[in-house]
């Protein structure tokens, strides 16, 4: 089996940002993997250890100054790490539907069985990659996926967890899981300062990767509402239920 973890190279956010011309100034501020990111690949090498035989890869699509903090990933015990880096543009212009269709053609081309991606991953908290990705490859896809429990049968038996409450899913393969892992320590031992010594990313410039603009979206007027409009959060069916009927 190959398990695919898509990571983000971010800002360190413990960091105190500086403001320069009445801007963000993020110069010569330290690039760190996701913590979320970080956690799926803990949760992935774990489960890997139960089940011999099984690869685990790592994609991340950015820019190749990144290289160094990427590499970090192969002593968490990934297999293969790789970059896939845009040739005209920056990384920072790309959307997320032209990432996904990316990432598409890398799970085709070395035969991925199971995604694990984060809701954080390439966009604003949306998860938007991982159900892009599954509708992209006509993958079943689920969310909240927080504990790897067993693969036996092409059935991977997993927990998920969402408003409180627990459960036990059985999924087939291939399939595609939006992660928000918890309980894992992120550490490297001896084995795996070795391994970033041996090992090498591998760069992937794809000429795909490009800036799209679309001249049919215009912004015309931009108005801001003179009411003040309530909200309120529904949490399940009986909150619905009682906000419509009552």
């Amino acid at each position: 089996m190959k398990i695919l973890v898509t990571v983000k190279v971010i800002f360190d956010p413990e960091i105190e940002l500086r403001h320069e011309n009445d801007m963000l100034c993020f110069k010569n501020i330290r690039r760190i993997i996701s913590p979320v990111d970080e956690e799926s690949i803990m949760a992935a090498s774990e489960f890997k250890k139960r089940l011999p035989g099984t690869k685990l890869l790592v994609a991340f699509i950015g820019d190749r100054i990144d290289r160094n903090v990427f590499k970090y990933t192969l002593a968490m015990g990934i297999d293969d790490a790789f970059i896939i880096t845009p040739i005209k543009c920056s990384s920072k212009e790309l959307g997320d539907l032209t990432i996904a269709k990316e990432l598409r053609n890398f799970v085709i081309n070395n035969k991925i069985d199971l995604i694990l991606t984060g809701r954080t991953i390439f966009n604003h908290n949306t998860g938007y990659i991982g159900s892009a990705l599954a509708s992209l490859l006509g993958w079943t896809q689920l969310y909240f996926v927080y504990k790897l429990l067993d693969f036996k049968d092409n059935k991977l038996t997993l927990q998920c967890y969402a408003f409180g409450r627990r459960m036990t899913v059985i999924i087939e393969l291939p399939c595609v899981l939006i992660c928000n892992f918890s309980n894992y320590i992120r550490y490297i031992d001896l084995s795996g300062i070795i391994t970033v010594f041996k090992k090498q990313v591998k760069i992937i410039p794809s000429p795909r990767l490009n800036k799209v603009t679309n001249s049919y979206v215009v912004i015309r007027e931009s108005l801001l509402s003179v009411r003040t409009r309530k909200c309120k959060f529904l949490y399940n069916t009986d909150d619905l239920m009682n906000t419509l009927f009552n």
